[in-house]
């Protein structure tokens, strides 16, 4: 979730050996603390990990302190949460070298096991309030960033992934400001594939390539190679800073730079895709009470700008 935080300690990038089983262990001993626990599948393909997250809900005991996860993890530091960082930070030893998968993810003591060349394990637990929020944090989570290739296509279509939720941009809002620009239509990820068109047990599973993970996101009903229609486009500073932004990211690099150059050239996925008016037309017809929460917010934004205008 967060970058390295334990600047003074070695925390290398973990093998699959390491990272998997401690992975399970750590769940294991939070398991004992709170009633939802789960790190978000990781991207295909990935051949070391920086540090382990885990999203938790629901204590156990009101009022855990971190104290007692760190002890319970064998922390040898530990950060808590903050305003800027919602998430605790624990530096955990890396097991040692002489102990292998199977026997790490079998043994109770496995985390007490001392690295003799001082390496740590990052682990990021961030608690989240409601079931919903845990739920749709993993959702969006997942992948490492597969709602980062399907953006474009969300936003010609007028909708966008919030922190919290799926939800129809307001174009009447939007073009002014970016406050109150939107209307939430379900946190729900079942309904959110749903109406994207994406299969719902395929995302539940880690992809065994990066290739299929794109694939899959193609398969969305609102994804075409096709050039967007006058009108739909964004603005073009708005692109260039996303695009500079996401060209740190290494999936998102692949898609831009291989996936889409080939099934463009090879014309696949040029199809014709719902316009932004059908698309808002849909979420109304799925979400009935969307319809006159949207036209509420469209008139209680023109009744501030005739005011401000007086």
């Amino acid at each position: 979730m967060g970058g390295n935080v334990f600047t003074n300690r070695l925390t290398p990038r973990m093998p699959p050996s390491i990272y998997i089983p401690t992975r399970d262990r750590c769940h294991a001993i939070l398991s004992q603390y709170y009633t939802h626990i789960c790190t978000p599948l990781e991207a295909p393909e990935k051949t070391s990990f920086g540090d382990i997250d885990i999203l938790v809900h629901g204590p156990i005991t009101p009022g855990i302190p971190l104290k007692e996860l760190g002890a319970a993890l064998n922390a040898a530091a530990k950060i808590l949460p903050r305003t800027e960082n919602p998430e605790a930070n624990f530096a955990i030893p890396w097991p040692s070298s002489s102990v292998s998968r199977d026997e790490a993810a079998e043994t109770p003591d496995a985390l007490e096991l001392r690295d003799g060349q001082g390496r740590f394990i990052q682990l990021d637990v961030l608690a989240l309030p409601t079931p919903t929020a845990f739920h749709f944090l993993s959702f969006t989570h997942a992948h490492s960033g597969l709602f980062t290739l399907l953006g474009p296509s969300l936003r010609q279509a007028g909708l966008i992934l919030t922190p919290t939720s799926l939800a129809l941009r307001i174009p009447s809002i939007e073009a002014h400001r970016r406050r109150g620009s939107t209307l939430p239509l379900t946190s729900n990820p079942s309904a959110i594939l749903d109406f994207l068109g994406l299969e719902r047990e395929r995302y539940w599973t880690r992809f065994e390539s990066v290739e299929g993970m794109f694939e899959y996101v193609a398969s969305s009903r609102l994804f075409t190679t096709r050039a967007r229609e006058e009108g739909e486009g964004e603005e073009e500073e708005k692109v260039k800073h996303r695009n500079r932004r996401n060209s740190r990211r290494p999936l998102f690099v692949r898609w831009k730079e291989e996936f889409l150059p080939r099934v463009g050239g090879e014309g696949k996925y040029d199809r014709l895709v719902p316009s932004r008016k059908e698309v808002r037309e849909e979420a109304f017809l799925t979400w009935p009470p969307a319809r006159g929460l949207y036209e509420a917010q469209e008139r209680e934004f023109e009744a501030e700008r005739q005011l401000e205008e007086v």
